[in-house]
């Protein structure tokens, strides 16, 4: 990867990773992000009524609509729901979204009490934070009517788990939000602006730029053109190939197509997003990652599909085949559902509903992490993470992983050739052993890997990378490797 990567990574921390701040620093910043604004107009504590089912999360930004009032007759179902399987059927409703136990809770205030009454947020709490231990104070945030009802009295314990898993799934909601508006591929960038429409420079060979022409671009000069009256939410780039998800929910590819990795059925190359992809039916996209020569997409039910290069099972679906379709859906661990997928260069990796990771395709370097070197054709099993820890967020790079944990750590194995893994040798590592040493002090928010560096943002919003250092993707003055993120990069003055 050119040096160029480095400075789009550090632009998009700067871009996307600002702190929420205390109560009255996110009034002040409420008009300039409108999933913020709504979050704050409608769940406010000093409301007097309750405004049930408005979109906690609000009608814009990561997954559009996803909340959005559902109609009466869900509510009618919900209401009329037996008290004693209540918490059950509120988690079978959501498919894994912690939002849609949220949204669901906040149908009416009849419902809400029973969310409460049926220990519907502790079940939820163990069912998607399991493990992350947290308390009320660790959020600042307006938390919302559903998890304090006014007027009645509530146990302690119960309000206190509502507010832990508001503020969880609100923590994940918005890193969601951030992944997506930096994409780099193998020599070309893309950008998701912050009116929704996508500019791309770089090598534009094959039409990976998105144009509709083969022309290289070295500046962000213009934007691509969607599909009419659509707008992008969420961008990834291959080695050739770049896929942007919209509003609605389709997603439109384009760049090199062999292999079948822009899932339109077919080999051809596109040089602009002037088609989407067929999902299976009734379904659309919440996510989308895009590999060396394939494409993985999670589904608004949580399911998977992916497309495109499929040897050593990279694809996921049990076997070496290439798809050139969005047709199937691969089978993941049982009872489970995908919340983040990213695709390496030949391997793929998913962060389940439960926090737990599930790696397969290539795995000769330990990338996959399951202790071994072996490739896995499917999502059969389970790596095992540092003991009593869980996962909050996946990056592949060329030949390794990263996983950030719950506690703010990060894990890393597979290749370590160039010191990407940052454990302070050059060893492979074939499963998630120690976290590695952050600099004194520090935790990790965000997590990147590229071909053969990773980078981590801090929770000082400072960053650390380590790896290659060729052609200077580390950032800190020179082109040197580094095997441990023993440094910090020097940002513009006053830049964090």
């Amino acid at each position: 990867m050119r040096s160029l990567f480095f400075l789009i990574f550090i632009s998009s921390f700067l871009y996307c990773c600002q702190s929420t701040g205390n109560e009255n620093k996110s009034t002040q910043d409420a008009s300039k992000d409108p999933v913020k604004a709504s979050m704050l107009e409608d769940y406010s504590e000093d409301k007097d009524d309750y405004r049930w089912g408005q979109g906690i999360f609000g009608k814009k930004g990561f997954n559009k609509g996803f909340l959005e009032p559902k109609s009466s007759t869900d509510k009618d179902f919900f209401t009329d729901t037996n008290p004693d399987n209540f918490a059950n059927i509120v988690l079978e409703s959501s498919q894994g979204s912690c939002k849609k136990v949220i949204q669901i809770c906040s149908l009416s205030k009849d419902i809400s009490e029973k969310c409460f009454d049926s220990s519907v947020w502790s079940i939820a709490y163990q069912e998607f934070f399991e493990g992350q231990e947290r308390t009320i104070d660790d959020f600042e945030v307006n938390y919302p009517s559903v998890c304090t009802l006014k007027k009645r009295e509530l146990e302690e314990e119960k309000v206190s788990s509502c507010k832990k898993f508001y503020g969880l799934c609100l923590d994940e909601h918005l890193q969601m939000k951030k992944l997506g508006t930096i994409a780099a591929g193998g020599n070309h960038t893309c950008v998701l602006l912050n009116n929704s429409q996508v500019t791309c420079f770089g090598d534009g060979m094959f039409g990976r730029l998105g144009y509709g022409d083969n022309n290289n671009r070295n500046a962000a000069d213009g934007t691509i053109t969607l599909p009419e009256g659509r707008s992008a939410e969420m961008i990834a780039a291959g080695r050739s190939h770049t896929c942007v998800l919209l509003d609605n929910g389709e997603v439109t590819c384009f760049g090199v197509g062999d292999f079948g990795r822009l899932g339109y059925g077919n080999n051809n190359n596109k040089n602009a997003p002037d088609g989407t992809i067929t999902l299976p039916e009734g379904r659309s996209a919440t996510m989308i990652a895009a590999g060396g020569l394939h494409t993985c997409i999670i589904l608004d039910n949580g399911e998977v599909t992916c497309f495109g290069w499929g040897q050593s099972g990279r694809l996921g679906y049990g076997n070496n085949n290439h798809r050139n379709a969005a047709a199937d859906l691969i089978t993941l661990p049982e009872g489970r559902s995908a919340k983040m997928i990213t695709a390496g260069g030949f391997h793929t990796c998913i962060l389940l509903d439960n926090n737990q990771v599930t790696c397969f395709g290539v795995g000769n370097s330990g990338q996959l992490g399951y202790g071994n070197n072996a490739n896995r054709l499917a999502p059969v099993g389970i790596i095992t993470l540092p003991e009593g820890r869980s996962a909050k967020m996946i990056a592949a790079g060329s030949a390794h992983t990263c996983i950030l944990l719950d506690n703010g750590q990060v894990t890393c194995f597979g290749l370590g050739d160039g010191g990407q893994l940052g454990s302070g040798n050059n060893n492979n590592r074939n499963a998630p052993g120690d976290p590695i040493t952050l600099p004194e002090g520090r935790s990790a928010k965000m997590i990147a890997a590229a071909g053969r560096h990773t980078c981590v943002l801090l929770d000082n919003d400072q960053v650390t990378c380590f790896g290659y250092g060729n052609r200077g993707r580390l950032g800190y003055g020179n082109n040197n490797d580094r095997n441990a993120p023993d440094g910090i990069i020097t940002l513009s003055e006053g830049r964090s």
